[in-house]
């Protein structure tokens, strides 16, 4: 695969486009007066999450899906019943009983 070049004048001129570009999985290289200095690429980390979508071993909207996860568990936190166990002795219980 050959990799596209850009000047380091085109990359301030077209950040956004560039960035989208990369985004959607191509290597560019930048220049300063015809030498290379930067290749931008796809994080590690998002290359190896779109594996993984494609391979069919997490779901697309896994991103919206942890969001709405973490929402949950910031949201209020009900106590126990009057007179009911602490959730840390719940726990402690728990934990005894697969041991």
């Amino acid at each position: 695969m050959e990799i596209a070049r850009i000047t380091a004048h085109d990359l301030v001129n077209n950040t956004a486009e560039v960035l989208a570009r990369v985004e959607a999985g191509e290597a560019i290289e930048v220049t300063r007066d015809g030498v290379p200095v930067a290749l931008l690429t796809q994080s590690p980390a998002t290359a190896m999450t779109e594996g993984l979508i494609r391979a069919g071993l997490l779901e697309s909207d896994w991103r919206e899906r942890q969001r709405l996860t973490l929402r949950r568990l910031r949201g209020k936190v009900r106590p126990s019943a009057p007179g009911g166990a602490l959730a840390s002795e719940t726990i402690i219980e728990m934990r005894e009983e697969r041991f």
